[in-house]
């Protein structure tokens, strides 16, 4: 249902354009403290009105993402959104805990990034499709082993790769240490607005596919999650 615009990689339905709302207003509320505490701080930090830009970025990559309807502009929009919020994370360019925390963030987004994009490739090596809907019709109807077995492994690297950027355990690590280096305002966006958008897609994922691709890969997929809790525990 919806339309599709650019060639069917994003979908507008009713539903997506009141997420896109939900986000704006989400992110409004998030805002309202900024103005101020820009005006405290513009003597010192001359360049702290900048983020107003980088905001627009990160939202317009979050609206976005919830549109999605092809793996192209799925990562697409997940970088535009990731890129924003890497920059807010190094937005006090003179403070060593914050450049720290920009560089932890941005190596391991890239990280999961690469993740998203692996799964994102072996989805298109197994099945010849990118577009969302076309793939959802596939794991319906397809009774070839390999091609689903080859498409959850797919499957289950992005929801891993997403799974990796909102910080969800046993992948989070790394968090604290971004969030304690970060500066309090560049926090509370950072922990907020990114993970709406994605946790909206991945909802979007298993409505779709359900227990069709992901049953047939759930042993292999429980034992990778506990020996990244052992491993987590080991390096914690």
């Amino acid at each position: 249902s919806g339309i599709g615009i650019y060639s069917g990689l994003f979908q507008v339905t009713t539903i997506s354009q009141f997420l896109d709302v939900f986000i704006l207003i989400i992110g409004s509320l998030i805002l309202i403290s900024w103005p101020s505490f820009a005006k405290k701080i513009t003597e010192s930090i001359p360049y702290a009105g900048e983020y107003s830009l980088i905001v627009l970025f990160s939202t317009f990559g979050a609206s976005l993402l919830v549109s999605s309807a092809d793996l192209i502009s799925m990562y697409l929009s997940i970088e535009l959104q990731s890129f924003g919020v890497y920059i807010l994370t190094t937005l006090y360019r003179d403070s060593e805990s914050a450049t720290s925390a920009g560089l932890k963030y941005f190596l391991l987004g890239s990280l999961s990034s690469c993740i998203i994009l692996l799964g994102s490739g072996l989805v298109y090596t197994y099945t010849g499709l990118t577009n969302l809907e076309s793939i959802y019709n596939l794991v319906t109807v397809s009774e070839n082993t390999s091609i689903l077995q080859g498409l959850s492994l797919g499957i289950v690297l992005i929801i891993g790769g997403y799974l990796f950027k909102v910080s969800a355990a046993p992948l989070h690590n790394w968090a604290p240490d971004v969030y304690d280096e970060s500066p309090t305002i560049v926090t509370i966006w950072i922990t907020i607005m990114p993970k709406i958008s994605i946790l909206i897609f991945l909802l979007e994922i298993q409505s779709q596919i359900g227990n069709n691709l992901l049953t047939i890969f759930s042993f292999s997929l429980k034992n990778l999650l506990l020996i990244s809790s052992l491993l987590s525990l080991l390096i914690g």
